[in-house]
């Protein structure tokens, strides 16, 4: 049963992208880095606290940007059969990102209320809207 007392959920959030453009043109090239792992850990029968962490470097022409973020949260799933349930999560993040020039920092109210969808044990898919 998805959602029992002390497991971990690897979400959606969670990701590993390299990536490396040319340019046609003599422009350069930009490379982009962005490590992210998610995770959410049930303590209780559906209730979970979890979190994120994100680093986004990216080089390109003229400069660099690098952004880190992380936010903790907390969610409940709601099933509503064994294939179906409903896993909103509420959580807050905070955001810096510094390019060659300049430093930016937020604070973010996190809420995603995604449809799961889990067709076999210990795989699920969730779709639904984030704010």
């Amino acid at each position: 049963m998805f959602g029992a007392s002390g497991q971990l959920a690897i979400s959606s959030d969670a990701g590993l992208s390299i990536s490396n453009t040319s340019q046609s043109g003599g422009n350069g090239s930009s490379t982009n880095i962005v490590v992210g792992p998610a995770a959410d850990y049930f303590v209780m029968d559906h209730f979970s606290v979890g979190g994120f962490l994100l680093l986004d470097y990216t080089h390109a022409p003229g400069g660099h940007t690098t952004r880190f973020a992380i936010g903790p949260r907390v969610g409940y799933d709601l099933p509503f059969s064994a294939l179906f349930s409903v896993w909103p999560k509420l959580g807050f993040s905070y955001s810096t990102t510094s390019s060659s020039n300049h430093t930016n920092n937020n604070l973010a109210l996190n809420i995603f209320v995604p449809v799961m969808l889990h067709p076999v044990e210990h795989f699920f898919l969730g779709f639904g809207p984030a704010f």
